[in-house]
């Protein structure tokens, strides 16, 4: 789906040289280094402007070059002599010597270990590998017989021998496969050496008389495997980041391919090169592995793999002169850098999509360019819709028409190679399409970028803006203005707007601040460029929104839209309808993206309509519509004057969109209901077309999905806040449908269901039946329709609805018999009784099939009517009062209007002997006194302890005293009183339940002074001494407490620095706490306490939940446990104070002063005490988060029980101040 371009970024120019040829050029950030043949080296340390001879002193060819981590340069030549060169002042410091000279030498890509490979190669130290230090790690001859460790054992299973492969297959077995005995006379004669990519293994290619073999070796220098292939390896190799090793290869039909080779020394696979007449001078892969240079002689290819196919995408000339060199760069694996006729040129390899109008896209594939237009076929990579001659991989731009091709002479038309435009096209590295037949073109040249627009009538080509500067990326606004994005001599980037007037090229620099990183995947939206700049995405000068640490893979925009991959395998939407109220920094920021899952490394390709079109890993092809896209053109038909239902419909079908968004996006009064049946159900419809609409209403409902918690309140989120659910909208909507079917008696029978759908959404299945019942008696729907509609019935049927029962409580015989037919009913189970009910009186029958469903409720109201009919029909019924009791419809009948009195007690009377014998006596109270029977309604009170509301004073009196016992003791004063008006008694209940004022009040009320001498006043001053002494216990041992949890706070500091630092002896003796500590962590208190505990029943832990902290000394929970006693004693104090304000008006009153100072001045004291030790028990603000750390850290914390110890009591507030007892 992508193509490859060249973007130049920098040119420099190469030293001068002589008959000399480079043998290698590297780089590192701005220093480069250069070898020859000669012996001779150049260094730069600006990026390459300015070369720098370094005299060798040796016209020995120079092997391998190699900056290392110090900044200096390693240098090996063909004599032998190792030396590294000075980063700063070019010193040179000899390393040593290889006696027998230098072949080959290579660093790992860690820059670890070096191998070097010297002649002659049957020396046992022929190939050495050597770490940074230049320490031997092993040594060995590098040709060698031996096959390696890891060579594959064939058996034979599995191969070409034991296949059945058709006429072909059987004639191939014939055919010997043997591997290559002598060198090709393609050989390239060098000993290849490189690395694979994460420095794990190293290879060598050695050509020998009886060919050529490329050996495996792992990081130890271990041999693992030797290459066994037909093929005949011609010399230049490269592995593949840490996948396959390549190497350039003779195929046995005696084709150049690059043949793919696993680590065990097996051919797996190959590329068909597409040049056959020129020899492969050499291979590399970039360092994602993605990209493969293959040079020849006169050319460069790239090529890239999609979707399991090859691509030959670049074709580029190169001078053949000795200074042709060709690299990847290390740390960029998009830079190339091309050494050709005395010039180091830099490119950036851009993956594009060629595309134009979104959809018609042009894909490079060797000879051909493959065109598909995506919006008539999704038609995966790497087939295609049609195909055009690439003219040798020329720049190549889709047109509305098809495809134009740039040649050195002409722009050509792709389908027929006629002429479009003639001019002077050799230096073009770039087109694009600007209109119908109007195309933009970069110039590459030594100087910079030029910019020319062509048409057939006119031509112009202007140098750009800035020189020099080069044109990386570019955007269509319309026919005559353009985008392009420029790298500046200072290195920066920077967006122009370029317009084509009569005149010329009139540029305009865009405010937005140049970086000095790319702006990439450039497209113009509403005028604005979009863009990536620093993995972030842009729109005009405004970043975009995206989640913390979150970055875009891949970008795509039209002028509805901007679509992003991010690396949270997201595809995001922007709807550009909302840029103009996201304005500025601020608002840009609420214009959130519409987001939804898609694969891990997907990419966008194009979007247009409602689609995205991704291609994932792997090259596959996936086409997403997501929902702001599909929403916003569904919005748009919605909105149109003339809605196209029957369209609409289908688009939400097909994406499985909610269909309640045709109701709510305009809200469900505005919908016309009757004309979107119509149109969606002409009386030709289908069976599809009905259960689709049947799916329609089904899905029906009152949630309004644009609404605030809706399906789709995310894309309608601008809608002001109204209630989510709309009570009406479905009755109003079904009811509509259901009327309009009615209309016409021809409609109603072809669409049946969709009528009894409608009544069932709103009045429910019984309801339905009776609709049905109406149509079987009108005569308007014929008996097998109804059958088709019983049994539709039946599928939508919830619940245990029985459709039979249904249909005779309509009292429809005819109807009950088609609905137990149509759901196949056995005839022995409803047929004797049909034929009975058809002989009975109508009203009588109503009633006994009432009776018979057990709707009891309303056969008893068919039962009083006919007890009310005044005929002469003899009739066997059963009277009210005994269907009432028969059924219990005391409930019901007791609220039916205008009944009797006498009847109501009587109903009363019956209702109550039934909860009576029921044993629910205080019910069976409150009926006997509606039925009139205050005696026993009294007794029942009383009986239940609400002898208050007894009427009957004289049946409450008769048994009190045996019942006086099981009264409460804090009612017990009250019902005496109350009941017996007995003083001494009334007293002696009130002083036991400390309701002291209760107590006067009857002393007062009776006279009786005596009583309050003898019974209240030594109850009081007793009282009293208990509430002291209970009060200077809480004092006591709130302040033992306090100390303890000093101390209990100090080790917990201790235990926390001892997990920290490691037990010291020197520290003193804590040998217990730790063995605590240690018992907390991993002993069975923990798994005691454990609310988790599966091994124990429920009531087993909620006994252990209630198990309070053990306070026990030098206990492991002995600190939560202190706490936990502080907070209940502050709790018995505050219950305490809360009764004081009472209990002090009776000590005064009984003239106990000395008492009440006592307990007013202790009370006062432990109050302010508290006031001020609560906050050092329970620290506030961050001294309480630096409590609940340390308890987190000494591993006591279990639950949420623990938590609620550590959350500080509340202070008892201060009570009412006595001034006489100060």
């Amino acid at each position: 789906m992508r193509s490859l371009r060249l973007c130049r970024l920098c040119v420099n120019k190469l030293p001068e040289l002589e008959k000399e040829s480079i043998t290698k050029i590297i780089s590192s950030d701005q220093n480069v280094a250069i070898a020859t043949t000669e012996g001779r080296l150049f260094m730069s340390d600006n990026g390459g402007a300015e070369f720098e001879e370094i005299p060798t002193g040796d016209p020995s060819g120079i092997v391998d070059i190699h900056f290392l981590f110090d900044g200096s340069l390693w240098v090996a030549n063909e004599m032998g002599q190792v030396f590294t060169v000075n980063g700063v002042d070019r010193r040179f410091e000899e390393i040593g010597f290889q006696e027998t000279g230098i072949s080959a030498a290579r660093w790992s890509p860690d820059g670890e270990l070096l191998v070097i490979i010297s002649l002659p190669l049957e020396n046992e130290d022929a190939l050495q590998v050597l770490t940074a230090d230049f320490e031997p790690i092993a040594v060995q001859a590098a040709v060698t017989t031996q096959p390696g460790e890891q060579v594959m054992v064939n058996v034979g299973w599995g191969s070409r021998s034991t296949q059945f492969m058709g006429q072909a297959g059987k004639e191939s077995r014939e055919i010997e496969l043997k591997a290559a005995t002598k060198l090709s006379d393609r050989d390239n004669l060098q000993i290849g050496l490189c690395w694979r990519g994460d420095a794990e293994l190293f290879c060598t290619s050695v050509p020998c008389s009886s060919g050529r073999r490329t050996r495996i070796y792992n990081r130890e220098g271990v041999h693992l495997s030797t290459t066994d292939s037909p093929s005949i390896f011609l010399g230049p190799i490269s592995w593949r980041a840490s996948s396959l090793l390549s190497t350039v290869a003779e195929s046995i039909s005696g084709q150049l391919i690059v043949a793919q080779i696993e680590r065990n020394g097996l051919e797996h696979g190959q590329i068909d090169l597409i040049l056959q007449d020129q020899p492969v001078t050499k291979i590399a892969w970039n360092a994602s592995g993605v990209l493969l240079l293959v040079q020849y002689s006169d050319y460069f290819e790239l090529w890239r793999q999609e979707n399991y196919h090859w691509y030959r995408q670049v074709l580029q000339k190169i001078n053949n002169d000795g200074t042709t060199f060709i690299f990847w760069d290390d740390c960029d694996a998009n830079i190339l850098h091309v050494s050709s006729g005395g010039i180091l040129s830099k490119y950036h390899i851009e993956a594009f999509v060629n595309v134009y109008q979104s959809s018609k896209i042009l894909v490079a594939d060797g000879k051909f360019n493959n065109f598909t237009d995506y919006e008539k076929a999704i038609i995966p990579p790497p087939m295609f819709q049609s195909q055009f001659d690439s003219l040798r991989s020329k720049p190549a731009v889709v047109t509305e028409d098809g495809a134009l091709i740039v040649t050195d002479k002409a722009i050509v038309n792709a389908q027929d190679q006629s002429t479009v435009m003639e001019g002077e096209f050799s230096d073009v590295n770039q087109i694009f399409a600007l209109g119908k037949k109007a195309v933009f073109l970069v110039h590459d040249t030594l100087e910079g970028s030029e910019l020319e627009y062509v048409t057939p009538e006119t031509s112009i080509r202007e140098k750009t803006l800035i020189q020099p500067c080069w044109i990386t990326h570019f955007a269509r606004v319309n026919d005559n203005t353009f985008f392009v994005s420029m790298l500046n001599q200072e290195g920066d980037y920077e967006l122009v707007k370029v317009q084509v007037e009569k005149g010329g090229l009139h540029y305009t620099p865009l405010d937005i601040t140049p970086s000095t990183h790319m702006y990439r995947s450039l497209f113009c939206s509403q005028g604005e460029p979009v863009y990536i700049c620093k993995n972030q995405p842009y729109f005009g000068c405004d970043k975009l929104p995206l989640k913390n640490g979150e970055t875009v893979l891949s970008l795509a925009a039209n002028d509805e839209f901007i679509a992003a991959t991010t690396t949270c395998h997201e595809l995001l939407i922007w709807d550009l309808s909302k840029a103009g109220q996201a304005k500025g920094a601020a608002g840009i920021q609420s214009w959130q993206p519409v987001r939804r899952g898609c694969e891990r490394g997907a990419s966008i390709v194009t979007l247009f309509g409602t689609k995205v079109v991704l291609q994932m890993p792997r090259g596959n092809i996936e086409t997403v519509e997501p929902r702001a896209m599909l929403f916003k053109q569904l919005g748009s038909l919605l909105d149109n004057e003339k809605v196209e239902w029957k369209q609409l419909f289908k688009m939400c079908r097909r994406q499985r969109v909610n269909l309640n968004l045709l109701v709510d996006h305009s809200g469900y009064k505005k919908f016309p209901a009757s004309e979107f049946f119509i149109e969606l159900l002409p009386k030709t419809a289908g069976k599809n077309e009905v259960d689709a609409f049947l799916n329609f209403i089904y899905e029906l409902s009152e949630q309004n999905c644009t609404h605030p918690g809706g399906l789709y309140h995310e894309i309608y989120r601008e809608r002001s806040e109204r209630s989510p659910k709309e009570a009406e909208k479905v009755k109003l909507i079904c009811n509509t449908i259901a009327e309009k079917a009615r209309e016409d008696g021809e409609r109603l029978s072809l669409f049946l269901k969709i009528y009894l759908h409608c009544r069932l959404k709103v009045v429910g299945m019984e309801k339905t039946l009776v609709a049905m019942a109406e149509l079987r008696q009108q005569k308007q729907v014929p008996v097998e329709k109804l059958s088709e509609g019983i049994k539709f019935l039946a599928i939508m049927q919830q619940g245990d609805h029985d459709l039979y029962h249904f249909s005779l409580k309509t009292f429809d015989l005819e109807l009950a018999l088609i609905a137990a037919q149509a759901i196949e009913l056995d005839p022995k189970e409803y047929l004797a009784n049909l034929n009975k009910l058809d002989k009975l009186e109508a009203n009588f029958r109503k009633y006994v099939i009432l009776d018979q469903l057990e709707c009891y409720s309303e056969a008893l109201l068919q039962l009083i009517h006919l007890h009310n009919l005044k005929d002469d029909v003899e009739r066997n019924i059963p009277t009210v009062e005994d269907y009432v009791n028969k059924h219990n419809l005391f409930n019901f009948v007791i609220r039916l209007p205008n009944l009797s009195k006498q009847f109501k007690k009587d109903v009363c009377r019956a209702w109550a002997d039934k909860m009576k014998d029921s044993s629910h006596d205080l019910q069976a109270a409150i009926l006997y006194k509606q039925s009139g029977d205050e005696a026993l309604s009294s007794t029942l009170f009383s009986k239940r302890q609400r002898w208050r509301l007894a009427s009957d004073q004289k049946a409450l009196r008769s048994d009190f005293d045996e019942r006086l016992a099981s009264i409460p003791t804090q009612d017990a004063g009250h019902a005496s009183w109350g009941v017996n008006r007995d003083p001494e008694e009334s007293v002696r209940l009130f002083v036991e339940a400390n309701q002291f004022e209760n107590a006067l009040m009857v002393c007062n009320s009776t006279g009786r002074a005596d009583l309050l001498q003898t019974d209240i006043q030594p109850a009081v001053k007793s009282h009293a001494l208990s509430i002291l002494e209970q009060l200077k216990e809480i004092v006591k041992a709130w302040s033992e407490r306090l100390l303890r949890l000093e101390e209990c706070k100090a080790n917990q500091l201790r235990k926390i620095q001892i997990m920290n630092e490691g037990y010291d002896e020197d520290q003193g003796d804590f040998d217990d706490l730790v063995s605590d500590l240690g018992s907390v962590r991993t002993g069975s208190s923990r798994v005691s306490r454990s609310s988790r505990s599966t091994a124990k029943s429920a009531k087993s832990r909620r006994k252990n939940e209630r198990k309070k902290f053990s306070t026990r000394k030098g206990s492991p929970t002995e600190h939560l446990g202190l706490l936990e006693e502080a907070k209940s004693s502050v709790g018995k104090f505050q219950k305490i104070v809360d009764e004081l304000g009472s209990f002090f008006v009776v000590l005064g009153y009984c003239g106990e002063f000395i008492l009440g100072a006592e307990i007013q001045d202790l009370v006062k004291r432990f109050i302010n005490d508290l006031e001020h030790e609560i906050h050092k028990i329970w620290p506030r603000d961050d001294e309480g988060l630096v409590l609940l750390e340390n308890f987190q850290k000494e591993g006591t914390l279990r639950d949420l029980r623990d938590l609620s110890v550590l959350a500080p009591p509340e202070i008892p507030k201060r009570f009412h101040n006595f001034s006489i007892f100060d």
